[in-house]
Order: C-alpha cells, then structure tokens, then sequence
C-alpha cells in the first residue's frame, strides 16, 4: 500500500485472463446451447429432450451475460488515480466527490469491486451513471444495465487486487478530506 501511495499516479490494469476464459465459456456455451435447440428432432434420444428443454433455460442466461464479457475483454477498464482524483477512458471522479470507498463482491478476491459514492447529482447530471454501467453488476453480477445506487464501481480482476486498491483509495479519500477540501 505504502509503495503504491509512493508512486502516484498509478494504473491499475485488469487482468484479461479471467475474461477470456469467462468469454471463451459464454460463446461455446451459446453455440452449444443454439445447436441443442436447432437440431432437427430426428435419431435423438429421449434425454436429448431433457438438454434442449435446460438449454431454453441457459441460452438466455448466457446472452445476457456475453455483451458484458465481451465489453470486459475488448474493451477493459483500467483504473489510474493520483492524488486528486481516479478515472478510467470512461469515467472520471475528484477525491473531493467521492462520498465514500465501499466495495461490492466481498465474498471473492477475484470478483471484489472497490465502489465510490458519489452524489446523486453527479452521478444523475455529471454522466458517471451511464458511463459505469458495464461495471454496475446488473444484471446477474454481470453489468450493462444503470445501477440506480449513486456508486462507480471498478471492473473487478484488477492488479493489482481491488483489495488493496480499496484501502489506497480509503486512504487517499482521507488525505482530501484532511488536506481541507469542502466535500
């Protein structure tokens, strides 16, 4: 944490591992599941019914989750933050408007999210509340859709880990609010 703070301004890059098996997971899967509905009925089995009656199930599923995957790899979100503030190509907040460091995920390192509430002004007017939508964990912890909660959240599977970026960006929120800022 220390080294970090030492060396500002800092990017946290996202790691493109775990999307392209995420990725590689949903389009097989998809394909799959496509072929097992679409396959003509002839010289199947009975329990082939059981797989294209699940696969009605799991297609949809695996649709909406694929544009967010997709988004992750192709189009990840690095964070990079100094001393007044934190952004991605996306989005972007002063450390004087961030309300409080939260996170989302807890349960897993790998899916940790570091969250910063903002006001509900900014978040509405200032834009941040369409622009963090592929990170906003809806639907299914996937994103794409607006989160109604003024909070910007990270791409998770971050380096480093969001962990540590949570406790750097608590940190760097208490330096603004110690060093006078009116928020």
């Amino acid at each position: 944490r220390e080294e970090i703070l030492a060396s500002l301004p800092v990017q946290a890059r996202v790691r493109p591992a775990r999307w392209v098996f995420l990725w590689v997971l949903l389009v097989a899967c998809t394909a799959l599941f496509i072929w097992v509905i679409f396959r003509p009925p002839e010289d199947v089995s009975a329990g082939f019914g059981v797989w294209r009656g699940l696969s009605f199930i799991a297609l949809p599923l695996c649709l909406v989750l694929l544009p967010a995957a997709t988004m992750s790899l192709f189009r990840p979100r690095h964070v990079t933050f100094d001393e007044t503030r934190v952004w991605t190509r996306d989005w972007s907040v002063d450390w004087a408007d961030v309300k409080e460091v939260g996170g989302a995920n807890v349960t897993s390192e790998h899916a940790f999210q570091v969250c910063l509430f903002v006001s509900k002004t900014l978040w509405n007017e200032g834009g941040l509340r369409k622009a963090n939508r592929w990170d906003s964990g809806r639907p299914l912890q996937g994103g794409g859709l607006t989160s109604p909660q003024p909070c910007v959240r990270t791409q998770p599977a971050l380096a480093p880990s969001a962990l540590t970026l949570f406790e750097v960006f608590d940190e760097l929120k208490k330096r603004n609010r110690r060093a006078g800022s009116p928020r």
